[in-house]
């Protein structure tokens, strides 16, 4: 377990499953490859079952890898304020995919409630036929 704050390096040797474990941590395992025993927790929540809306907005702000290749994760062909920004850009659309779709579950949740609030009244009370007389015009 770790404090806020804290930083852990990962050593070993040359395939020793230090990449694999941290694309584990930030969700990014490559296809065919699971987490088949123990678990990953965040913040007191499981990363294994967290989506990838959660992961988007985690990796990067609250959870990052610094490899020991920059070559790996930077390009050196593109200028670093680009990547820097494509980044920020990524993480900025992330954070609105969530909070729509929180916005979504909290509208749903709340809909379903004034619709059962409605049942319930509606039930409680005798129902009347709405007849109405239909004239046509000729």
């Amino acid at each position: 377990a770790l404090n806020p704050g804290e930083i852990v390096g990962i050593l070993g040797e040359s395939g020793a499953g230090k990449s694999m474990t941290m694309r584990a941590v930030t969700g990014l395992l490559p296809p065919g490859a699971t987490v088949d025993e123990g678990e990953i927790l965040f913040n007191g929540r499981s990363l294994l079952e967290a989506t990838e809306e959660d992961m988007m907005c985690i990796r990067g702000t609250e959870i990052a890898c610094v490899t020991q290749n920059p070559t790996s994760s930077i390009n050196p062909i593109i200028t670093i304020g680009k990547q820097m920004t494509d980044a920020l850009i990524a993480k900025i659309k992330a954070a609105k995919i969530a909070a729509k779709a929180q916005i979504r579950a909290f509208e749903k949740q709340h809909s379903i409630k004034l619709l059962r609030r409605w049942m319930r009244m509606a039930l409680k009370q005798p129902w009347k036929p709405i007849t109405k007389s239909i004239q046509r015009r000729n």
